[in-house]
């Protein structure tokens, strides 16, 4: 009877770690934070997304102006709550998971909007370099039937304005990351890309409003670039790093 009882105590024990164990891997990988929903039920989708690296039971988030410097939280999970805290205590927080699956995660917040994450698929890994690829060369950019010029410098990614009655090109910051086997590309405006090179194709891809991983592909053209490099020009003087 004794020897039942020790017997069941170390499978409960195995079970438990395995419980722990599964549940704090279970939510590994690479995400973006694509929208909140708050209590109404209203969608707001962030345009430039945080890239959050899970792993290790440390959740490393990252964002335009970090110059690639994680933010990082340990946390740590049994079953669908999780607890997470830093260095800074007021950014410890408890949350559980609503809803998870391999593509994403719904973060119930204690307090304030709900979180909904999407995970980028390892099939889209890749290791090109990006800025030989891309620096001060034109692109034009295709996303379904709908293009758009665009411009890498070393600091900006303009892009033309079709809208404005004279203002020909927006500009924004764009960063470069290398995480896990992916090519991250982090914007002010737009969405956080994720750049591949394929069958010599620059292809990006990125989370859509309804949340569908899209597919743009760009092509190097030939443009007069002395309209452009001079508003770049004015630019960097009016905002020195």
């Amino acid at each position: 009877m004794q020897r039942k009882t020790v017997i069941i105590f170390c499978i409960l024990i195995l079970f438990g770690v395995y419980f722990i164990y599964h549940s704090n891997k279970k939510i590994n990988g690479l995400w973006i934070i694509h929208h909140t929903i708050n209590l109404g039920e209203e969608t707001h989708v962030s345009l430039s997304s945080t890239l959050v690296d899970i792993k290790n039971q440390k959740m490393n988030s990252y964002m335009i102006g970090s110059n690639g410097t994680p933010y990082t939280k340990s946390y740590f999970s049994y079953g669908n709550i999780i607890k997470t805290w830093s260095n800074n205590t007021e950014d410890n927080q408890k949350m559980r998971i609503e809803r998870f699956n391999k593509h994403s995660i719904i973060f119930e917040a204690k307090e304030g909007d709900n979180l909904v994450y999407k995970k980028i698929p390892d099939s889209l890994k890749n290791n090109s370099d990006w800025n030989q690829k891309l620096l001060h060369k034109v692109f034009e950019l295709k996303l379904g039937e709908s293009t758009d010029t665009i411009f890498f410098d070393n600091r900006f990614l303009m892009s033309t304005n079709s809208i404005h009655p004279y203002r020909k090109w927006d500009s924004q910051g764009w960063e470069l990351l290398k995480i896990n086997g992916f090519d991250i590309m982090l914007t002010g405006n737009w969405t956080t890309f994720i750049l591949q090179e394929k069958n010599n194709e620059i292809l990006f891809f990125g989370f859509g409003i309804n949340g569908q991983l899209l597919k743009a592909e760009l092509n190097e053209i030939e443009i007069d670039l002395s309209k452009v490099e001079k508003i770049v020009k004015r630019i960097k003087k009016e905002e020195p790093k």
